[in-house]
């Protein structure tokens, strides 16, 4: 496997045969990004710990706005759902 940080065009790879989460995505592309500098090895001292709090704040904010798109989905569906029931029942409806 090519060093994550380094390959052109940035993939995500599944790590020990695991599938790939959300949160392991998010991280991968956290890593490869920290050494996207023309010098990395001049670029200081990686924090790893603020890396992770920057990750696990975007997860928050993926997963809550996830979280309200699919609220968003199922009211819609069970909207147009009811619809077509009512139509189905009523062919005078169009």
């Amino acid at each position: 496997m090519p060093a994550i940080g380094n390959a052109r065009p940035f993939t995500l790879h599944e790590l020990d045969g695991e599938k790939l989460t959300l949160e392991g995505a998010v991280y991968q592309a956290l890593g490869a990004a920290s050494v996207c500098w023309e010098h990395p090895g001049a670029a200081g001292t990686f924090d790893p710990e603020q890396a992770r709090e920057i990750g696990d704040v975007l997860l928050a904010f993926i997963r809550d706005r996830f979280a309200a798109l699919l609220a968003a989905d199922r009211s819609e569906t069970r909207r147009l759902a009811a619809l077509e029931a009512e139509r189905v029942m009523n062919p005078k409806i169009p």
